[in-house]
């Protein structure tokens, strides 16, 4: 299918599927995607898109789960053949990228310069669990600027140093970047001036809050180039220049360029590089065989572009039968001039060299495809073109030299086999013995190489091997670079070994069949012993046996290594056990609300249908059926008894002490209201009653000035006032004498003769403080005593008069109670 199969795919993807089909005796007749969802197998009609080519679409559901697909296609004779099963798997994932990795060279003086932009890029999907926001931090933790930059005294502007990090002219220290959103980071580096040329290379860390999903790494480090020079300053390079070339006929470009790192329109002004010369320096194998100038000149260089001179490897038919498995290594140079100091001198780097150098190894390999080409030095073990010798040793040996010394000999060539098993993600490397078999002569100028679609995830160490005595083994290490993205299952990599074996070639290659898994052999062992758990605790409620020959399946794939099998079948039985006892589950739950709910008299015959429905699915062993069911049980349910009470019987009878208790609290809870509610209203009727109190006692006052020391109210007017005044203060006080006394008794639980006691003993307090007022202190008026003091005498007498008819009541009760008890008896 299109997309690289090492990237996660997201649920809900469309997928485009194309096949190549062809059959040499007969006609196509149909072509078939057989597709496994997990669940069932689906078959969509491929369409030829050419003579060979053909396609289909599949439309991902919204589920994270592996996949199983393969073609299928008959002839018109009806002849079936079919792919073996390939699996993908869908996912939410959050992944991101920072890029570039490296911002190359920047060069300044005395000023605060751009080094270049970061793309923080945030691929991640909004479903994934922790829905995938990242931030980015931690980048001011640069290093790697040498003790000579930090001990410069001249900086321009606020004499800051090193690195500094903005986000549209604003500093930041982090940024936050959401799903599917890209977020540009600016980068700068400050210059100072310096005499000497200074050259940096500060690197920054880039730290993520959220671990990759596919490389589970959680920063990326950026690098970059700072060179300080107050004139012109050349850099020359190879670039996109592939590290191995096969020996098969074909055009190789070699990349190389010279710039200037500095502009003629920046301060200083004089930062023109003048005749400036490039060079490419070549291996003698290979000098020969490339097109194109291996030498350049430039008048000046005013802008910071590079200048590219480029070569041809060019490999025939005729000039690669002479080549043989090496490492070779390319140089580029260049010098030039600048007038910094006034007067042309040559451009000097940090060590005081004119010359500037670039180099790149490039690893000529053996092609194991047929090209129509044998090369020689190859042998028929590394290139398929060559002949097999006609004569050679027993075993996996093809042909041997016929003794130990002299100046010739047949080449000797061996093909062996070995296999491993590794987990793709945690096994970083592994480990190949190599010998010298020969007993007698030493092996000199090893050369290891690999070759296969995984070399490119591969290093072998070490590369080379200067000797190995007879019979002398090496063990060679094969590190894993990108270990995540190796595909699963049976995987071939060629280990091609070159060399000299006393004076003939030898060469061998070694067949590396790697059995390529996601766990390791522990977890997988761990998935067994979890699908038995999973099946005891299914078969407890269930009386299936269908998932013993899925477990039975797992262990022959643990056999086989084939932990891909292994976990496909454990999903299948936990996807199973899992909706089984879910189902079993609810249905058992909403049995026993459905029977409570009939109890109340609710009407749930809609919910009950349905879970019998997923009852009887259940008996028939379709459990996601049944789970469909029940959870539609459920929803039904929930419908039928939303905003529903039942029967108020139901609740008194198996209720009471719940009801009582509650109508109990209720009552409690309305009479405590009632009563701090009235406390309340009392307490605000005194204040007010007082406010008018203090009033009523300053009018009086006013009008006694106006008419005995003013003279300004006649007699008439001045009685009529008083009068006015006492009548209300009379009431005031007589209410303020009840309120005090309904206050003070509202919550204290007394009976009425205490009640009234407690009363008389207020009353009597309060007359004591007016006394004290009125005849001590002198702060009340006469007029407003006497009232007060009348009042307070009206009030006891009303209390001894209540007391005595009490106690009245009592004593006759007392006295003849027996007799109106007898009375009423015989009706009299």
């Amino acid at each position: 299918f299109t997309g690289n199969t090492t990237d996660l795919l997201d649920p809900l993807q469309n997928i485009t599927f194309n096949a190549t089909v062809a059959d040499d005796l007969f006609s196509v007749s149909s072509v078939v995607l057989q597709f496994y969802n997990s669940t069932n197998w689906i078959n969509y009609t491929m369409s030829n898109i050419t003579n060979t080519i053909y396609s289909a679409n599949v439309t991902l559901p919204n589920l994270e789960r592996n996949y199983t697909y393969n073609i299928w296609r008959n002839d018109s004779l009806g002849n079936v053949n079919i792919t073996s099963n390939q699996t993908l798997e869908a996912t939410w994932d959050c992944t991101w990228n920072v890029t570039p990795s490296d911002l190359g060279t920047t060069g300044g003086f005395f000023q605060r310069k751009n080094l270049g932009n970061i793309s923080l890029i945030n691929t991640g999907d909004s479903q994934y669990s922790s829905g995938c926001v990242i931030k980015f931090s931690n980048w001011d933790n640069y290093i790697n600027f040498s003790g000579s930059y930090w001990s410069q005294t001249i900086w321009s502007g606020d004499g800051t140093r090193g690195l500094e990090f903005e986000q549209t002219g604003t500093a930041v220290t982090s940024v936050t970047v959401l799903p599917k959103v890209n977020s540009t980071l600016e980068v700068y580096g400050r210059y100072p001036s310096s005499t000497n040329v200074l050259t940096e290379f500060p690197y920054f860390v880039v730290t993520s809050n959220v671990t990759h999903s596919i490389s589970r790494a959680l920063n990326d480090t950026v690098t970059s180039k700072i060179v300080v020079t107050p004139g012109a300053y050349l850099e020359t390079g190879i670039e996109n220049t592939p590290s191995t070339v096969y020996l098969t006929p074909g055009n190789t470009t070699l990349s190389g360029y010279v710039k200037n790192i500095v502009s003629a329109d920046e301060n200083p002004a004089n930062n023109t590089a003048y005749n400036v010369s490039f060079n490419w320096t070549l291996p003698s194998t290979i000098e020969s065989l490339v097109i194109g100038n291996l030498s350049n000149n430039y008048t000046s260089l005013t802008t910071t572009a590079k200048q590219s001179n480029n070569l041809i490897l060019e490999l025939t038919l005729g000039n690669i039968v002479s080549l043989t498995q090496d490492t070779l290594t390319l140089y580029t140079y260049a010098f030039g001039y600048e007038n910094s100091s006034g007067a042309l001198q040559l451009i000097r780097d940090t060590n005081n060299l004119s010359l500037f150098s670039d180099s790149q190894t490039v690893s000529l390999l053996c092609y194991n495809s047929s090209d129509s080409v044998c090369v020689t030095a190859c042998g028929y073990a590394l290139d398929p073109d060559c002949s097999v010798p006609d004569s050679g040793s027993s075993g996996s040996s093809s042909s041997s030299s016929g003794g130990g010394g002299g100046s010739g000999g047949a080449e000797q060539t061996i093909v062996s086999k070995a296999e491993y098993q590794i987990t793709r993600g945690k096994t970083g490397e592994i480990e190949v013995e190599f010998e010298n078999k020969d007993k007698e002569k030493v092996m000199r100028n090893i050369k290891f190489s690999l070759q296969g679609d995984l070399a490119k995830y591969m290093t072998i160490l070490p590369e080379e091997i200067q000797e190995l005595n007879a019979g002398e083994k090496v063990k060679l290490k094969i590190i894993i670079e990108s270990p995540t993205f190796i595909p699963l299952g049976k995987q071939t990599l060629y280990l091609n070994v070159a060399a000299i074996l006393g004076n003939q070639a030898y060469n061998e290659r070694k067949t590396i069949v790697l059995e390529i898994n996601d766990i390791s052999k522990e977890d997988a062992l761990a998935l067994i012993e979890e699908a038995k758990t999973l099946i005891e605790k299914f078969k407890l409620r269930f009386n299936d046996t269908s998932l013993d020959s899925l477990l039975n399946q797992m262990q022959t794939a643990f056999d086989d290594l084939d932990y891909q099998k292994l976990q496909e079948n454990y999903k299948q039985i936990k996807n199973i056990a899992d909706t089984a006892l879910s189902a079993d589950k609810i249905i058992l739950e909403l049995q026993e609300l459905i029977d409570l709910a009939k109890d109340k008299g609710i009407d749930v015959s809609g919910s009950e249908r349905i879970l019998k429905l997923a009852m009887l699915a259940l008996q028939r062993n379709e459990y996601a059926r049944a789970l469909e069911r029940a959870k539609e049980a459920q929803v039904t349910y929930a419908l039928e008894v939303k905003g529903e009470l039942g029967k108020l019987s139901y609740y008194l009878r198996n209720n009471t002490k719940e009801i009582s208790l509650g109508i109990f609290l209720l009552a409690l809870l309305g009479f405590g209201s009632y009563k701090l509610t009235r406390y309340q209203l009392l307490k605000n009727s005194i204040e007010k009653l007082r406010k008018d109190e203090r009033v009523l006692q300053e009018l009086m006052k006013v009008v006694q000035t106006e008419a005995f020391k003013e003279k300004k109210m006649s007699m008439d007017e001045y009685k009529d006032s008083i009068l006015y005044y006492e009548k209300r203060m009379a009431y005031v006080i007589q209410r303020l004498i009840e309120l005090e006394t309904k206050k003070a008794s509202l919550l204290a639980f007394a009976g009425n003769v205490k009640r009234l006691k407690i009363e008389k003993g207020r009353i009597r307090d309060l007359m004591k403080e007016l006394q004290t007022d009125y005849l001590k202190k002198g702060n009340i008026e006469t007029r407003a005593y006497e009232l007060k003091l009348e009042s307070y005498n009206r009030r006891l007498g009303e209390i001894d008069s209540d007391l005595a008819t009490v106690e009245a009541k009592q004593a006759f009760r007392k006295n003849y109670g027996g007799i109106l008890k007898w009375k009423n008896w015989f009706g009299f």
